[in-house]
């Protein structure tokens, strides 16, 4: 096991990432990031990851918990990301689930907050022209 981790943390220096290194990187309490199947940045702590077998190779996938709403009061909800398998080396910016950075933090916290005040309950525009 020591030596499977250096090598991981070897390939980390340079960015890269095997698939069968996947679980280091994303362990439980880990802030990371993807998107939802509408395009949108969703945030989330993993709460576990596994590998899953599947026809085309193994795929990873993330559970962790996200905030939505149904109009009344909020909850939370798991959500599952998936990184699809893959061989050889892959560089984390080409990972399509990433651990969370500051710049990418502040923009989920400004949406936060915007999800915050229209979340709950009705809201109207108007529209006075022809």
């Amino acid at each position: 096991r020591k030596e499977m981790v250096d090598g991981i943390i070897t390939c980390l220096k340079k960015r890269k990432i095997p698939s069968d290194g996947l679980w280091y990187l994303f362990e439980p309490g880990t802030a990371i990031y993807g998107n939802d199947a509408h395009g949108n940045k969703i945030g989330s702590l993993v709460k576990t990851s596994t590998y899953q077998p599947g026809f085309a190779g193994d795929s990873f996938s993330i559970t962790g918990s996200i905030i939505k709403t149904d109009g009344e009061c909020f909850y939370y909800d798991n959500y599952q990301f998936i990184i699809p398998g893959f061989t050889g080396m892959k560089h984390l910016d080409d990972l399509n689930v990433k651990a969370l950075d500051k710049n990418t933090l502040h923009e989920l916290d400004e949406r936060g907050k915007k999800f915050a005040e229209l979340g709950l309950g009705n809201h109207y525009k108007q529209f006075r022209g022809t």
